[in-house]
């Protein structure tokens, strides 16, 4: 694995994670992950390092377990990214930094920024979506917008609407499915920039999908007959993290670090006729 790396220092590095990667290890998967990259590559670094007792936060205790410990355990891994989204992520370097940020995230101090392909022309260019989401009844994979469910907050933008599929690149799919069968089931598309407040499991995508307005590509919250016709152009969830901003551990500076959007989306793009 050689993930592109966007920004690093002396404390911090961050990476643009491609889609398909998984970010934690786990018992049920065995494959490559990034924290098993971040082992690799700083592990040794990081045990060797003498001089970050000074980032961890005055409010922070050993109370949550030993710094040392967490970073070993955690592999330099300061948040998560889905498996099938693609963007910015933040890893530290040293066990200061990994204990600064994972403050920095749990005080909710760090700004992120999400480009997303949603169904549909959305009629409110701007808005604030507060709805509380807890695992979904009969199903422990899912979410869903639930009254008993943790508070979830979603600031969104509509950056530009599509009318559809380009008529020139449906000729290409016009083998396995009929062009009328494509445009009568597309009602157009939204390029959406979101600002989740909270970073509860699939936010975006269940507050997206509870609006009427799924992801691009998104399986487990699209209708089926939708993804089908998305993976023709578009290989998987349209999902982004462009941009991460936080405070530095060492400088208390604000830093703020881009990711470009993927190939496979740019290329996703083509396929897009304006409205």
């Amino acid at each position: 694995m050689t993930p592109e790396i966007v920004y690093e220092d002396e404390d911090v590095v961050a990476v643009n994670k491609e889609a398909g990667v998984v970010v934690n290890r786990s018992a049920t998967y065995q494959g490559e992950t990034l924290q098993d990259w971040w082992r690799e590559k700083y592990l040794s670094e990081c045990l060797s390092a003498t001089n970050w007792s000074s980032l961890t936060p005055e409010d922070w205790t050993a109370d949550y377990g030993e710094a040392e410990e967490i970073i070993k355990e955690r592999g330099g891994v300061a948040h998560r990214l889905d498996k099938d989204t693609s963007g910015v992520l933040l890893l530290a370097k040293n066990a200061g930094a990994l204990i600064n940020l994972l403050m920095q995230f749990k005080q909710r101090k760090i700004s992120k920024t999400y480009e997303c392909l949603v169904h549909g022309r959305m009629n409110i260019e701007e808005d604030r979506v507060s709805l509380p989401l807890g695992r979904k009844a009969g199903n422990r994979l899912q979410f869903a917008v639930r009254s008993d469910g943790k508070a979830a907050v979603t600031f969104y933008k509509v950056v530009k609407k599509y009318q559809g599929i380009d008529a020139g690149r449906l000729k290409e799919v016009a083998k396995e499915q009929s062009l009328k069968k494509i445009n009568d089931l597309y009602q157009g598309f939204s390029e959406v920039e979101f600002r989740p407040q909270t970073g509860r499991t699939h936010q975006l995508r269940v507050h997206m999908a509870h609006l009427g307005h799924p992801l691009v590509g998104d399986k487990l919250y699209a209708p089926k007959n939708k993804v089908k016709m998305d993976r023709l152009w578009c290989p998987r969830q349209f999902l982004h993290a462009k941009r991460i901003s936080f405070t530095h551990p060492r400088t208390g500076k604000e830093v703020v670090v881009t990711a470009k959007l993927t190939r496979d989306l740019v290329e996703a793009k083509k396929w897009l006729a304006p409205s």
